[in-house]
């Protein structure tokens, strides 16, 4: 599952569900769950499982680690979208000093540029929050 989709299955859908079936040879009807998560978007883990789940160990080791790699990717997915508004706003700040510069050097036509290109990058920060949000569905109303 990728990030991408993980977040909309948390915003929209409530959360992202994770599910382990008892082996068909064990089950005693079509589609039993063995272990059922629910990874809330505020961050609750909700985990529910069959008595079993018990005696099968292997099961709810593998279980786990999908839990594990879904929260993992979810980080990182926030950890990317941090530095990605970081250099945006770095870049931003360089181009209003370039602009400052140019001013001060009579490059009218250079801090001109550079001023307009700082107030673009400045304004990427909310489009892609508003994009992310649309995406996502939490600008949704219900």
């Amino acid at each position: 599952m990728s990030p991408v989709e993980i977040a909309r299955a948390l915003y929209r859908k409530g959360g992202v569900e994770i599910n382990t079936p008892l082996p068909p040879e064990r089950g005693r009807g079509k589609g039993e769950m063995l272990l059922r998560s629910v990874i809330q978007p505020d961050g609750d883990v909700i985990l529910f499982l069959s008595e079993l789940a018990l005696d099968e160990p292997h099961l709810i080791d593998a279980h786990m680690r999908r839990i594990d790699s879904v929260i993992i990717s979810l980080s990182r997915f926030r950890r990317a979208l941090g530095i990605t508004e970081m250099v945006l706003m770095a870049g931003a700040s360089v181009l209003v000093l370039m602009a400052g510069w140019s001013y001060r050097e009579g490059r009218m036509d250079l801090a001109l540029l550079t001023a307009l290109l700082s107030a673009l990058l400045l304004l990427f920060r909310p489009l892609i929050r508003m994009i992310l949000r649309f995406y996502t569905g939490r600008g949704e109303r219900a």
